[in-house]
C-alpha cells in the first residue's frame, strides 16, 4: 500500500512539472531574407508558441505574406 502511494505521488509530481527544451520558429517569405529560423532555448512550449506568433506579427508589418510556425 505504501509503495503504491509513493508511486502515485511520484507520477503526480511529474505531471505538474513543465518540460523546458529548445524550440525553433521558422518564418518564411521574410522580405530580403527568405526564411528565418528563431531559436528559443530552455523554453516552455506555450512560451515558444507565443514568441513565434509575436515574430510573425512583427514581420507582417513589413510584408503580410510572412508565415511563422514552431518546428
Amino acid at each position: 500500500m505504501k509503495k503504491s502511494i509513493f508511486v502515485l505521488s511520484a507520477l503526480a509530481m511529474f505531471a505538474f512539472v513543465s518540460c523546458k527544451k529548445d524550440y525553433t520558429c521558422e518564418c518564411t517569405n521574410v522580405p530580403s531574407l527568405g526564411t528565418v529560423n528563431l531559436t528559443f532555448e530552455d523554453a516552455k512550449k506555450k512560451d515558444a508558441e507565443e514568441a513565434c506568433t509575436e515574430a510573425q506579427t512583427t514581420y507582417n508589418v513589413a510584408s503580410p505574406n510572412v508565415s511563422c510556425a514552431l518546428k
